[in-house]
C-alpha cells in the first residue's frame, strides 16, 4: 500500500487494520477522504468520510460502506492486495458516483443485490 499510495496512513494490530487517505478519481473531482477497515478474515470495508455521500447513493451496504464487488464474481482472500484491488475499485466507485449525481444512472456493471444486504442497488 505504501508504495502505490504513499498518502495513505495505516493503523492497526492483531489482524485488524484501518487505512485512511484521499482519492481524486478525476482531475475535476473533489478530494474524497476514505477509510478502509480490514480484518484478515473478511473482505475490506470502504467508507467515504468526506465529503458526505448522498444518503440514497446506490451500491452501498447498510453500514454505508461501498459495494465494490459481488462476492459471487470475486473471491476475496487474504492474499488480495488492498492497493491492487480495493483502492482502485473505490476510485472507480467514486467516479461512477459522480456520474450518478449528474445523470441519476449508475453506469458500472452491476449484479442484482438482495435488499437485505444493500441500501440501494438500483442500476
Amino acid at each position: 500500500m505504501r508504495q502505490n499510495f504513499p498518502g495513505f496512513a495505516a493503523y492497526g494490530r492483531c489482524g485488524r487494520y484501518v487505512f485512511k487517505g484521499n482519492l481524486q478519481p478525476t482531475a475535476r473531482s473533489p478530494q474524497y477522504r476514505i477509510r478502509i477497515e480490514y480484518c484478515l478474515d473478511e473482505h475490506p470495508r470502504v467508507f467515504v468520510v468526506a465529503p458526505e455521500i448522498e444518503a440514497n447513493a446506490p451500491h452501498r451496504y447498510k453500514d454505508k460502506s461501498l459495494c465494490l464487488f459481488h462476492p459471487k464474481n470475486f473471491d476475496w482472500t487474504n492474499s488480495c492486495l488492498l492497493a491492487k484491488y480495493t483502492v482502485p475499485w473505490a476510485a472507480a466507485w467514486l467516479m461512477f458516483y459522480e456520474i450518478w449525481l449528474k445523470t441519476g444512472k449508475w453506469f458500472a456493471d452491476a449484479e442484482p443485490h438482495g435488499e437485505s444486504a444493500v441500501l440501494n442497488a438500483t442500476v
